[in-house]
């Protein structure tokens, strides 16, 4: 319940401010030819600079700025998990017989959010994030949980809920 309160909160705020930065530069999402080559491409290009204050100015960008980012390395804008997210799920969109969807990860301890954006193929499942890309065994939320707790374990996260989040534009 407090998750998709605050993605619809997020969502818009993000739009507020996507319309405030409507002339800002915008570029077209590629078409890439697969979820690894999805992955990839934010490994290569894109750059986690974090959410404004830390993180209390939390905020989508949209996918076409983030783009532009990309395309110039113009790092100025608060990029962290949620635009790598729904940046992947619209280059997910462009792959045929591809369904992305954008899942929030909320922590125990109700700090340590992550947003994902997990895939179903005819041939497998996986999810793209800040780490790139990697297959799982399943795309409910305890496989999803599970898989980021691991990934996380270090930094003392334990994803308890994985809530389906709306796109934001």
């Amino acid at each position: 319940m407090i998750v998709n309160i605050f993605n619809t909160l997020k969502s818009g705020w993000s739009r507020v401010n996507d319309w405030v930065k409507r002339y800002d530069g915008r570029r077209p999402i590629p078409t890439l030819d697969s979820p690894e080559t999805v992955g990839l491409y934010l490994i290569l290009h894109a750059k986690y600079t974090g959410d404004l204050l830390g993180g209390a100015m939390d905020n989508y960008t949209h996918p076409e700025r983030f783009q532009y980012a990309m395309e110039t390395q113009t790092w100025n804008l608060p990029i962290d998990c949620d635009d790598y997210a729904i940046w992947a799920y619209q280059a997910l969109l462009r792959i045929p017989g591809c369904e992305p969807t954008i899942v929030t990860l909320l922590d125990q301890g109700v700090v340590g959010s992550h947003v994902v954006c997990i895939y179903r193929t005819s041939k497998q499942c996986g999810v793209i994030d800040t780490n790139g890309h990697r297959l799982l065994t399943g795309r409910d939320p305890a496989t999803i949980c599970q898989t980021f707790t691991e990934i996380y374990a270090a930094r003392g996260y334990r994803y308890v809920s994985a809530t389906v989040t709306p796109y934001p534009f």
